[in-house]
């Protein structure tokens, strides 16, 4: 019996000790199991890289990277063992934005659409106030912050 995980036993399992004390076979042994791990699904928004270009063989390792407004859900690497598994589930990509929660009171901020990134927004107040503290309309940047802060705005 192999004790590694991923190997396999290979050759006679079954052997006789003969009158002699050799063994009437060669014993077996343990080797990596051959094959292809299964193949992963591509998450949407994201794409594999592999060192090797083999992407399901034994040994190798698959990392996830997500599209530009989009970040991995953890775990970003895998890779595929003797047993033909996979040593984790890959996370998938999930949209990155800027956050709409840090809005002051009365400054209307649109909702039911995505704040990811190169979203452009349209700022403005409730009861037709007049907006202060910058441009009325501000961009989602990569990294992941407000053009101008949202913060920053008032309604007078």
């Amino acid at each position: 019996m192999c004790t590694q995980r991923g190997f396999v036993v290979t050759g006679n399992q079954r052997m006789y000790c003969l009158n002699d004390q050799t063994w009437d076979r060669p014993p077996p042994t343990c080797q990596p199991a051959a094959g292809l791990c299964q193949a992963l699904q591509v998450p949407q928004n994201g794409r594999f890289t592999d060192r090797r270009g083999q992407r399901n063989q034994v040994g190798n390792i698959i990392r996830l990277s997500c599209s530009n407004g989009y970040r991995v859900v953890s775990p970003s690497i895998t890779r595929c063992l003797p047993d033909l598994t996979w040593s984790s589930t890959l996370g998938g990509c999930e949209a990155v934005g800027c956050s709409i929660f840090s809005a002051a009171t009365g400054v209307s901020v649109p909702v039911g659409i995505e704040h990811a990134v190169g979203v452009v927004l349209r700022l403005s107040c409730y009861n037709g106030g007049q907006l202060q503290g910058g441009p009325s309309n501000i961009e989602c940047l990569g990294n992941h912050v407000w053009s101008n802060p949202i913060s920053s705005y008032t309604c007078l």
